[in-house]
């Protein structure tokens, strides 16, 4: 997943984030499992059944703030989306793959422990060894990339103080460029 959502401040934006997220997809989740009626819902509903709702909010925090980091502090939200769930889409490749082929489990994971990775690489190994796997559509990855960045909006929150110019997480927000075409890791007004 690159490593710009491994430095120090990026690190206690996850932390601070993680629980909000969790709880958030959880409750998307549990919507979905009802069949509670909701914009693409039965779209990308599937596909944010097949993982737990914590590794849901991992993936989607680091990759959103990858995404910013490497792109000088903002980035296309149709780049950030995509990624984001084409992230999972690898994720559920490694757990299938895991259950299935131990050797090509081995090799893959010493690709990831080489950084020789990258998510479509992952999905392609993986798919690979499965046979039968196919791509996601792309619709539905972007769908689901979106309702996950929606929800990391919704519950996370970076508070500015003034006199250190730090920024501190409170729930609920991220900072993006005024005209909201991209997504930022800092700046951005709040309530």
């Amino acid at each position: 997943m690159g490593r710009g959502a491994e430095l120090g401040p990026a690190k206690r934006l996850s932390a601070r984030w993680f629980v909000p997220l969790t709880e958030a997809i959880d409750r998307e989740q549990q919507a979905v499992w009802r069949g509670d009626v909701g914009v693409d819902r039965k779209r990308y509903g599937p596909y944010l059944l097949l993982l737990p709702p914590e590794s849901l909010a991992v993936i989607t925090v680091h990759t959103a703030l990858n995404q910013c980091l490497s792109n000088g502090g903002t980035a296309k939200f149709v780049s950030v989306v995509t990624a984001i769930g084409r992230h999972a889409q690898a994720e559920v490749a490694i757990m299938k793959l895991k259950r299935k082929d131990r050797l090509a489990w081995r090799r893959l994971n010493e690709m990831m422990r080489t950084g020789s990775h990258k998510p479509q690489m992952v999905t392609r190994h993986a798919r690979a060894a499965l046979e039968s796997d196919e791509d996601w559509p792309t619709a539905s990855v972007v769908k689901l990339g979106s309702v996950l960045l929606d929800l990391l909006f919704e519950t996370a929150r970076v508070e500015l103080d003034p006199l250190s110019a730090v920024a501190t997480p409170r729930p609920g927000e991220v900072g993006g460029d005024a005209g909201g075409a991209g997504v930022g890791a800092s700046g951005g007004g709040g309530p």
